[in-house]
């Protein structure tokens, strides 16, 4: 099994990375779960936006960029967990005009 991997900016080193994606409604579970993303890429830190980040991989530090080019490797800015999520978004308040 291949290691865990997070996507980081290749600008500051952030893994703070958000990307656009569609979500469909799920009746059997009554929330929105994601079913796709695009590749366009955004960095919460340091506003960076492009679509091609780096892969770092969590128990070698490797950084592997998805352009092609190299990167001197960068050190991570964020060390606290985040929370898991169970649906993409919970947006069961219906009638808001979500």
């Amino acid at each position: 099994m291949a290691n865990k991997i997070t996507i980081i900016c290749p600008k500051c080193g952030s893994d703070d990375v958000v990307c656009d994606a569609t979500a469909r409604w799920s009746v059997e579970n009554q929330c929105w779960e994601l079913s796709g993303t695009f590749d366009d890429k955004t960095c919460q830190q340091c506003e960076y936006e492009n679509d091609s980040f780096s892969d770092k991989d969590l128990v070698t530090g490797e950084i592997t960029p998805e352009d092609g080019i190299s990167y001197e490797p960068i050190q991570q800015t964020r060390s606290e967990p985040r929370e898991s999520i169970q649906c993409a978004m919970d947006l069961s308040d219906k009638g808001k005009g979500y």
